[in-house]
């Protein structure tokens, strides 16, 4: 009887051994439905087994150590706390909105004939259309005054005439504190005529300068980005 009963018992120990061995993943009992799982960053919060990946229950349940926090649960074990959090989506660029744009002096705002004064008119709309719309602007990255002349006269003549007109705005645009990266000021004379100001050179002398008025302008372009 003492012998039956020993070999009993040495049997019974086996098989609890044969368990927690094959509990602690030693021994595969159930084939694993999941690809191994490696531990990350000496993770400490899984078992490994001797290939060196997280041992599993024979149910495919990942063995915690007594170190594992929820910050350590890995991908593959823990159901839905281990899984990778989706990345998050990348905020849209914003395009800058620009504060560009150009405004021509001309028409009723015109110089007169071979003079470099501004009109009235020409200031009401310097006011209301340029530095208006300049106040709604972040930054000034540029300011650029062109100014022309009509064809009557001389090339020399009417390129420093192009370039008084343009000064004069820019000058009063400078005086109403106006300021940019790049503030450029230039004249071109009467090489750039309006397409639409056909005027024919049969006529009176008063008649064509009155035809030609649309040509003696100025035009400021502003670059800039906006509030």
């Amino acid at each position: 009887m003492r012998a039956t009963h020993q070999k009993n018992v040495s049997r019974t120990s086996t098989v609890a051994l044969v368990s927690v061995v094959a509990a602690l993943g030693l021994v595969p009992v159930l084939a694993s439905a999941h690809p191994d799982i490696k531990p990350q960053g000496g993770n400490v919060g899984y078992a490994i087994d001797q290939r060196g990946v997280v041992a599993r229950s024979g149910y495919d349940l990942c063995w915690r150590t007594g170190f594992w926090t929820p910050e350590m649960a890995a991908p593959g074990c823990d159901g839905a706390a281990a899984a990778a959090a989706p990345a998050a989506p990348a905020a849209p660029a914003v395009a800058a909105q620009s504060c560009d744009f150009s405004v021509d002096l001309q028409m009723e705002e015109t110089f007169d004939f071979d003079q470099a004064t501004l009109k009235p008119a020409a200031l009401a709309r310097i006011d209301n259309d340029i530095l208006a719309r300049i106040t709604k602007c972040a930054s000034v990255k540029s300011v650029t005054v062109v100014g022309h002349t009509d064809r009557m006269g001389t090339q020399n003549y009417n390129q420093r005439l192009s370039e008084k007109r343009a000064n004069a705005v820019a000058s009063y645009l400078t005086h109403k504190g106006v300021k940019g990266e790049k503030f450029e000021t230039l004249g071109v004379g009467k090489t750039q005529p309006l397409p639409s100001v056909n005027c024919a050179d049969t006529l009176a002398r008063s008649a064509l300068i009155s035809c030609l008025a649309p040509n003696r302008r100025v035009t400021v372009e502003v670059k800039g980005s906006a509030k």
